[in-house]
């Protein structure tokens, strides 16, 4: 039998009623519960009813043979969460009580306004979630083995959920709207296949986490507002607009969900970062509130953390019409800790040098050099150090880079054709 202990501790007030057919083999029990002492906790879903918040559950439970067959006017009033109708029937497997199908309607609980339908088999298990509000901060920011290794305690069989929310919660400042989800995970709970489609702000985002040709999993996002995805995320908040293409595969030697790939935005804007605006100052840079970025290309790693992600990013090159900058370094977030280092010009230079076409094959034979400089950036998240080198050569080969000119049309593992559509649930 499953153990609830970890759901629900303190004390419960209990009513029932026991009936008993006349043959013995069916039996039900009317339960009616008085939760005010009870706590009641699922981290996975965001669920918590401290010990003294006032809640009641009705129900009645049914059972053939000695084996659970079902659960059904399932009730529960509180301030904290609430149901107004919930039936359960299951199937016995190896003594073990099986979901075979069953609905919660009107679930209620922190932010989420939800009904769940359950429905499958023995060897697969169906969950469909449609309503006007999910929170999914328990899972983007849910601990990992903690997760794993709940679900591996706990789940028998593979199972898929197909999510249709009108609002989807991403982050503590952030939603996402008209959220379509569609996930299988296997019998452990690892991810088989993630897919959705949403709108971060007024751009469509489309994610796909699917086994490419060879059966292994291959990450492809695409946005056409890179800024209020970001944003919805907690990823970064200060680039405005831009078009957000990201290619990745699991990473080798990482734990399960650690990713690495290639990033790249086209057309952004970047205002309110102080950690460049303190790089400009130190560099005598000219700019205004706004800066405008052409791309911004980078590899990374994410590897993610009990406790906080690590980003690992490497190759990074950005450049708008004034600024070119060259970047690698990590971001520990479990430690609030990030250090880069890079190379920074004004690309107007650079243009202007370029444009002196015959100076241009004694820069590429060392006949000529341009004056840049190199910069670091290490400390807290919020309140790094940044220090310049403003001495440093210009070298070709970084001018080739800031420019883009050794850069694919696409990044490596790009997404192959799809349906724009996630898939549902049969």
């Amino acid at each position: 039998m499953q153990d609830f202990s970890r759901y629900f501790s303190g004390k419960t007030g209990v009513k029932l009623h026991y009936l008993k057919n006349k043959n013995g083999k069916k039996s039900k029990i009317d339960f009616d519960l008085n939760l005010k002492q009870t706590r009641i906790q699922a981290r996975s879903l965001g669920l918590l009813k401290p010990v003294g918040q006032t809640s009641s559950a009705t129900l009645d439970v049914h059972l053939a043979n000695g084996d659970l067959s079902s659960i059904n006017h399932l009730k529960i009033k509180g301030r904290g969460a609430s149901l107004a109708s919930g039936n359960i029937d299951f199937t016995t497997l190896k003594g073990e009580p099986l979901i075979k199908k069953g609905n919660l309607q009107n679930l209620h609980f922190g932010e989420n306004k939800l009904n769940v339908d359950l429905g499958g088999d023995k060897d697969l298990l169906k969950i469909n979630i449609t309503g006007s509000f999910l929170d999914a901060r328990p899972v983007l920011k849910g601990k990992k083995d903690e997760q794993r290794t709940q679900t591996s305690n706990s789940t028998k069989r593979p199972f898929e959920i197909g999510i249709n929310v009108i609002e989807m919660r991403t982050s503590d400042e952030s939603t996402v709207t008209d959220a379509e989800i569609y996930t299988r995970n296997n019998h452990i709970g690892q991810v088989e296949r993630f897919e959705m489609n949403a709108k971060a702000g007024r751009g469509d985002l489309y994610v796909r986490y699917t086994p490419d040709d060879t059966g292994k999993l291959s990450l492809q996002v695409e946005s056409n507002n890179a800024g209020d995805t970001l944003r919805a995320f907690d990823l970064y908040s200060t680039i405005q607009g831009g078009t957000l293409r990201i290619a990745g595969v699991p990473l080798e030697g990482g734990r399960f969900g650690d990713v690495r790939g290639q990033a790249r935005i086209d057309n952004f804007r970047v205002s309110d970062a102080p950690v460049l605006v303190r790089l400009f100052n130190a560099l005598s840079f000219k700019q205004g509130g706004k800066l405008n970025f052409k791309r911004l290309e980078a590899e990374f790693e994410w590897r993610i953390g009990s406790d906080g992600d690590l980003y690992l990013i490497k190759n990074g090159t950005t450049s708008g019409a004034s600024l070119g900058l060259t970047f690698d370094g990590y971001v520990d977030t479990a430690k609030d800790k990030m250090e880069f280092k890079g190379t920074a010009a004004p690309l107007e230079g650079i243009n202007n040098f370029i444009g002196k076409i015959p100076l241009i094959g004694d820069l590429l034979t060392g006949g000529g050099a341009l004056v840049a400089a190199t910069y670091s950036i290490d400390g807290t998240t919020k309140d790094p150090k940044v220090s310049v080198n403003p001495l440093s050569v210009l070298t070709p080969g970084i001018i080739r880079k800031m420019l883009f000119e050794n850069s694919k049309p696409e990044p490596e593992n790009a997404a192959r054709e799809y349906k724009k559509e996630p898939r549902g649930l049969n």
